[in-house]
C-alpha cells in the first residue's frame, strides 16, 4: 500500500518475502533518512551530525569509522580513560557537590575528547 502523507511517500508492506527483498537485497536503493526541514532551519545545517546524514558515500565512510571505533575489542581499550575520569568525577562531587551537573558535563566531555582526539583533559 502506497500513501503520501504531508509530502512524505510511505509504503506499507504486508509480505515477509517482499519486506526481506526490499530491506535486505535492495537496501542501497531504498535506505535513506527523511528530510527534516524544521531541524535544518533550527540548526542551520544539521548534515554534520552522523545520525542525520543522508545515505551516500559520506555516510558510509562515517559509518565505517564508527563501526571500527566501537567494536567490543576496541571499546575495551577505553576503560582506563573512563575509570580515570570517573574517579576524578567522584572527587569533584565530594569537593563541590552543588556543581554536580557541571562535573558530569566535564567528565563526559573529557572522556569523549580523550577517546576520540587522544588529547589529555
Amino acid at each position: 500500500v502506497f500513501v503520501n502523507i504531508l509530502g512524505t511517500h510511505m509504503v506499507f508492506i504486508n509480505s515477509r518475502r517482499l519486506a526481506y527483498k526490499v530491506f535486505d537485497k535492495l537496501s542501497s536503493l531504498y535506505s535513506d533518512r527523511i528530510k527534516l526541514p524544521i531541524l535544518s532551519h533550527a540548526l542551520h545545517r544539521y548534515d554534520w551530525a552522523f545520525s542525520f546524514q543522508r545515505c551516500g558515500d559520506r555516510w558510509r565512510c562515517h559509518r565505517r569509522v564508527m563501526h571500527e571505533k566501537f567494536l567490543p575489542v576496541t571499546v575495551e581499550a577505553y576503560k582506563p580513560v573512563q575509570l580515570k575520569h570517573t574517579k576524578e568525577l567522584l572527587r569533584r562531587f565530594l569537593r563541590q557537590p552543588k556543581d554536580f551537573m557541571e562535573h558530569i558535563r566535564h567528565a563526559a566531555g573529557a572522556i569523549i575528547i580523550e577517546v576520540i582526539f587522544i588529547l589529555l583533559v
